[in-house]
This record gives structure tokens, sequence and C-alpha cells, in this order.
């Protein structure tokens, strides 16, 4: 019985291996998806996802994580017309950056998905965008230039003002 119970713990840290792409064009959607059918799969899936999203500690948060994760993907790769792959992109994004994961080039890349899709998206998606590469990436000038943008699409005060004192 002891025996069995090692070898189900190896399978549960084996599935909790990320297995990712190693080049992110292959892995994160094109930047020209147009979202503008509501499908109500998607949302859905999105509202099954929420439910997992940031839920649980220690071993459970990071496999709630897992789960989001891949319903998120399931929206974007079987509903890429859906009008909520903006928000699945910001999600995805934060949860990249969460720590379950640390994985700020894909979490970047994310988030400038989810303004790409969604032009006029209420998520702070550019300015999380900067933040990442100010303190995460070391990217200063990608910094200030996605502060730039900040400054001259959001219309939050807050945002612009803190883009503004980055520069």
């Amino acid at each position: 019985m002891e025996r069995m119970k090692w070898a189900e713990e190896e399978l549960k840290q084996y599935h909790r291996i990320l297995k990712h792409a190693f080049i992110l064009e292959l892995d994160v959607p094109p930047p020209n998806l147009k979202g503008d059918q509501n499908v109500p799969d998607a949302n859905k899936l999105f509202t099954w996802a929420m439910q997992y999203k940031d839920q649980g500690f220690g071993d459970n948060y990071i496999d709630n994580q897992r789960r989001a994760e891949v319903l998120f993907q399931e929206i974007l790769s079987k509903y890429p017309h859906s009008d909520k792959i903006g928000d699945v992109a910001f999600m995805l994004g934060d949860l990249y950056e969460s720590k379950a994961y640390r994985m700020y080039y894909r979490a970047v890349e994310y988030y400038h998905r989810c303004y790409q899709w969604n032009p006029k998206t209420s998520h702070e998606a550019r300015m999380r965008a900067a933040r990442l590469y100010d303190r995460q990436l070391n990217n200063r000038a990608k910094a200030i230039e996605v502060y730039r943008e900040v400054t001259t699409h959001e219309t939050d005060p807050r945002r612009i003002a803190e883009a503004q004192k980055r520069i």
C-alpha cells in the first residue's frame, strides 16, 4: 500500500511539470485574432476556469492554476472567434506572472494579446506588461515603449500617472 501511494504521488508530480513549447510563437496564438462572437460554450468554459483561478493553498493552489490554464487554453484553441479571448489572454498573463508559474516572457506575450485582440479592454494589460519589462525582465527600453502606449491609450488617470512617473 505504501509503494502504491509513492507511485501515485510520483505520477501527480509528473503531471505538475510544465510542458510548454520552447519557442513562444509556437505556443501563443497570433495577434490577428478577432473575438467578435458571443459563444455560450466559451462563456461556460471561462466561468469554469475562473472558479479554479487563484483558489487553494500549497499543491492545491498549483493544481488549480494548472486546471484554469488548461481551460483558458481550450477556449483559445476551440473558440478563437469568441468575444472572451481578450479576457482569456489577460487571465493567462496573470496566471503566468503568478507564483505558480513565474513565466514572465509568456505573461508579457499574453498581456500584449489582450489589448491586441480587444483594443477597448478594461484590463490593465499594457500596464502589467510594462511593469514586467521594467521590474522582472530588465528591458528598460521596451518598458518605456509600453509605458508610452499606456499614456496614449489608457483612460484611468492612476495608470497614466504611474506610466508618466516611470518614464
